[in-house]
């Protein structure tokens, strides 16, 4: 735990300093664009609880509310040596969120996640077998079925859970916004965000009393022309509920999200999204590795400032620990 704190420290200090005088100062909204897309990690152990969403730098636009609404659909098939996960899962996000100045904004919001069996199957096999993919067992699977099996190392099975509404997660949250550096026609404008969520249904456990995560994150936003611009995160969140299905979690993780958005148009952007998670399990196979998750998209704004975003998901990185393909659709309506 503490060399990560410890380098997130450091590269928030490091930032701290005004970086005045190297180069032209700009308004505050020079550096921030459309945003990038708004998918927190969708990877099987990550999952499991809620996971830190991106920072949204439009959300610093003054003038009345906003209200974001996304969903994010995803399917996962994972045959491997501790483990066999197939299921679906839904992820749902509605937010409410107002800027009360130009550089701090507040948000309350709703998280659910709900598992279900694999209506994609059929979809996904044949997509495999156009491309010559490897299904990996996923086409030996009855389509539609849903299941956890968990082995011990031994390859013996510890549990085999055929209802997977019972990892049905939801919670309340806050999060605080502060555009700390706006940033210049060469820096890149610096933002702190901050996350406190309370899990109002989380799957029962030896420590489901203690249902409170905590996040804090950085972000570096920057325009490097009239149409490119790069969006990163880094936080860091820590976890009140470790203990699931008998297995253990890791209680602190650390996580990135890295984008680029090529504004094809002033008002659509077609966006590159990656992000980077610490396993979120100890000692357990590729549940225990990082994930590696990639997403293509699009954010589309509409003459009155809402935003229609659209995304695809696909784990052409790695395959252990990481949805197999989802589908990603939010609406952000200003009021």
């Amino acid at each position: 735990m503490n060399h990560r704190l410890l380098i997130l420290g450091v590269f928030i200090l490091s930032l701290a300093e005004p970086l005045n005088g190297f180069a032209d100062q700009v308004n505050p909204g020079y550096n921030l664009g459309l945003g990038p897309l708004q998918i927190s990690s969708q990877a099987m152990g990550q999952s499991l609880r809620s996971t830190m969403p991106p920072i949204d730098p439009g959300k610093f636009q003054t003038g009345g509310y906003r209200m974001f609404v996304g969903a994010t659909w995803t399917n996962v098939w994972a045959d491997e040596d501790r483990y066999l996960l197939d299921y679906e899962m839904l992820d749902t996000r509605v937010e409410i969120s107002k800027a009360l100045t130009e550089r701090f904004a507040l948000s309350v919001g709703f998280a659910q996640r709900n598992y279900f069996g694999g209506a994609l199957d059929n979809s996904i096999e044949q997509f495999h077998d156009l491309f010559g993919i490897d299904q990996s067992g996923r086409d030996k699977a009855s389509h539609n079925d849903s299941r956890f099996i968990l082995y011990d190392a031994a390859g013996n099975t510890i549990r085999d859970i055929e209802d997977v509404t019972y990892a049905n997660n939801h919670a309340v949250y806050i999060t605080g916004q502060y555009l700390v550096y706006p940033g210049t026609t060469q820096l890149p404008a610096i933002c702190m965000s901050g996350i406190l969520r309370y899990g109002l249904n989380t799957p029962l456990s030896e420590d489901d009393d203690q249902p409170l995560d905590m996040g804090i994150a950085i972000g570096l936003f920057k325009r490097w022309n009239h149409r490119l611009y790069s969006y990163h995160q880094l936080g860091y969140t820590r976890y009140g509920q470790r203990e699931l299905f008998g297995l253990n979690f890791e209680e602190y993780t650390l996580f990135a999200i890295n984008t680029l958005a090529w504004h094809w148009r002033s008002n659509l952007s077609i966006a590159l999204h990656y992000i980077f998670h610490e396993g979120a399990l100890e000692d357990f196979g590729g549940l225990s590795d990082t994930s590696h998750e990639l997403d293509l998209g699009f954010r589309w704004q509409l003459s009155g400032g809402d935003i229609i975003e659209f995304a695809l998901i696909e784990n052409i990185l790695t395959f252990d620990n990481s949805p197999d393909f989802g589908l990603h659709l939010a609406y952000d309506y200003r009021f």
